[in-house]
């Protein structure tokens, strides 16, 4: 399984051998809300989830 998390395209995805699923999501808050800026990724609990994939 994997999921993954796309900061500027503001989408969730979810693939499985067997499912695939993409839900509309956000991350951050204020100013940072969505933003994948350098300044925003370093700002703890203001700035969006880190960007990386995860493999279950």
């Amino acid at each position: 399984m994997k999921l993954l998390f796309s900061i500027t395209k503001r989408r969730l995805m979810l693939t499985s051998p067997a499912y695939s699923l993409t839900l509309s999501a956000t991350s951050g808050r204020d100013e940072c809300l969505n933003s994948a800026i350098q300044a925003c990724q370093i700002a703890s609990f203001k700035g969006p989830i880190p960007k990386l994939g995860i493999i279950i």
